[in-house]
């Protein structure tokens, strides 16, 4: 190839690069649209708070990773980019000016750049900011975030569900039968708070529908289950196991699976666990008492030894009378801690790390209040004046 010919293709391909960069990285401006397009399409909404003109770490953002060809793929693939600019140089309409500032007041915007992942209906998936590293960096847990709201994803053999279960000791939700019912049918299901906050708990899923030409040993797996459960008719089962696959817990019909109604049946067929009122660290242990005595959680992210406001917190409000009488009665208590110090259990310290990031939690202390579903309710942080002012933002949310 000559000289005069290989520049000619590499300015194609630059070329190329760009306007799949420019087709790919189109931000709508209308929250409006961008729900809209967001159902059409069964994707996420990638909201970008930011001052564009004026921010520097936005500015940054942007040329780092927005206005890559990476960038421009991954989005074209997975969401709806949604700007919710406030600039201070370039003149910006009304109207666009008060949507701004109220997605800003609605989502407790405190900085720029945020990016928010929305689902269509406007519920927060996950957030993010500047990230060091370039396109790379930023889109792994952005990646992550999007792999979270595809839902739960069920084991599709019941042999290996049930090994499973054996193994770490945990209750197995079985779902059997519905012929009729098609994978479309169950995405609405898999992506409920519910029952994310079920397998949350430590609940093991499996779709163990029957299916022709199925191996002999999962035949036979199903067979046992159907028998032990006293299953006769094509209906949709929702069977909850033991750790062991012996024992049935909870059994009940469907036409389609709804989580709003069947995941509190399920929580309350659970094995029941005591609580005291106490600090936890294990997440599973307290989605189960949350679920089972319907109190709200208080997820309280800290750096216990180091952080000088987390320790202010402690002392002036979390180890008052007030806080513990009335946690006692309504909260289920989880401290999520990021010691320097001491070393916390590999497991303990990945469940925080995961939590931290499913929540975008950007800094300590953060307290988190969610419901006994797992729905976020609102956020906290440390507030002078003892346990008074405290205990009535937190009585705003716990309702």
């Amino acid at each position: 190839m000559n000289r005069w010919k290989w520049w000619l293709c590499a300015a194609a391909a630059l070329a190329l690069m760009a306007t799949t960069a420019s087709a790919g990285t189109a931000w709508l401006e209308s929250y409006d649209e961008a729900a809209k397009r967001a159902k059409q399409e069964d994707k996420a909404i990638l909201a970008d708070f930011t001052g564009s003109d004026w921010c520097g770490w936005c500015v940054k953002l942007k040329q780092e990773v927005f206005d890559t060809p990476e960038f421009a793929e991954w989005a074209a693939k997975n969401v709806v980019l949604l700007e919710v600019d406030f600039p201070r140089k370039k003149a910006q309409n009304a109207q666009l000016a008060a949507q701004n500032k109220a997605l800003a007041a609605k989502y407790e915007i405190e900085g720029f750049p945020t990016i928010l992942f929305l689902d269509e209906n406007g519920a927060v998936l996950g957030r993010s900011g500047y990230v060091r590293g370039g396109p790379a960096a930023w889109l792994k847990p952005a990646q992550a975030i999007i792999d979270a709201r595809a839902g739960v994803r069920p084991e599709t053999s019941l042999v290996q569900a049930l090994a499973r279960a054996r193994q770490e000791g945990q209750p197995l939700l079985a779902m059997v039968g519905g012929a009729g019912l098609k994978d479309g049918d169950f995405k609405p299901f898999y992506r409920s708070p519910e029952l994310a906050g079920l397998v949350t708990a430590g609940v093991v899923v499996v779709r163990a529908a029957p299916a022709a030409g199925a191996a002999a040993e999962e035949a036979k797996a199903l067979a046992a289950l159907t028998e032990r459960a006293g299953i006769k008719g094509p209906e949709l089962h929702f069977v909850l196991l033991d750790s062991a696959g012996q024992k049935v817990l909870h059994d009940s019909t469907a036409a389609a699976p709804d989580a709003k109604t069947l995941v509190p049946a399920l929580f309350k067929a659970l094995p029941a666990v005591p609580y005291d009122g106490d600090w936890l660290e294990s997440l599973p242990q307290a989605a189960v008492i949350a679920a089972q005595q319907n109190r709200a959680l208080l997820l309280d992210f800290t750096g216990s030894d180091w952080c000088g406001w987390c320790i202010k917190l402690d002392k002036e409000v979390l180890g008052t009378a007030e806080f513990k009488a009335y946690a006692k009665e309504k909260l289920v208590l989880v401290k999520l801690d990021f010691p320097k110090q001491r070393e916390l259990p590999e497991k303990t310290r990945q469940q925080n790390q995961a939590a931290m990031s499913k929540y975008g939690v950007r800094g300590f202390p953060t307290l988190l209040v969610l419901d006994a579903s797992g729905r976020n309710l609102g956020k906290l942080g440390y507030m002078a004046g003892g346990p008074g002012p405290f205990l009535a933002k937190l009585k705003e949310l716990v309702k």
